[in-house]
Order: structure tokens, then C-alpha cells, then sequence
């Protein structure tokens, strides 16, 4: 997938500020906003071990930052993939 698919900043730049309140995610949230299979999603999540902010019920909830994170290893995987 080419750079420009997934968020440039790194983990804990999220994008809340003082007046506006934190997005909190679900995981199938983020797999949509980044174009990626859930599974991918969960491999990053689970390998890189990422935890919830919180829970909504029986879904886990992540920040903003951690959906730049989680985009920035998906786009290592799929260069190291690629052979760079």
C-alpha cells in the first residue's frame, strides 16, 4: 500500500485536543479508516501489544495515537514485504 494510505505521525500523536473529546475506536473502526483487513488489524494489535484505552461493552476501545501506531506498523509490514 502506498504511504499516503495510512497516517504520517507516530505513536501518541494523536489528533484530540483540550476542546474536543478523544475518539475512542473499535477495532473494526480502525481496519475501515486504514482500508486493511480486520485480521491484519488484530495481528498488529496482538504482536506489537497495544493495549485498550478501554472497553465499550465487550469491544476494546483505542485511541487516536494508537491508530497512527498501528497504521505505522502496516506500513513496515507491507514495505519489508516488498523487499525495503
Amino acid at each position: 500500500m502506498a504511504d499516503a494510505e495510512y497516517p504520517a505521525a507516530g505513536p501518541g500523536e494523536g489528533n484530540a485536543t483540550m476542546t474536543e473529546p478523544e475518539t475512542l475506536l473499535t477495532v473494526g473502526e480502525i481496519a475501515r479508516r486504514l482500508g486493511q483487513e480486520l485480521h491484519r488489524v488484530e495481528y498488529v494489535i496482538r504482536s506489537r501489544d497495544i493495549r485498550p484505552a478501554g472497553w465499550a461493552g465487550h469491544a476494546r476501545v483505542f485511541r487516536d495515537a494508537d491508530l497512527v501506531w498501528i497504521a505505522a506498523e502496516l506500513r513496515r509490514i507491507d514495505g519489508e514485504r516488498e523487499g525495503g
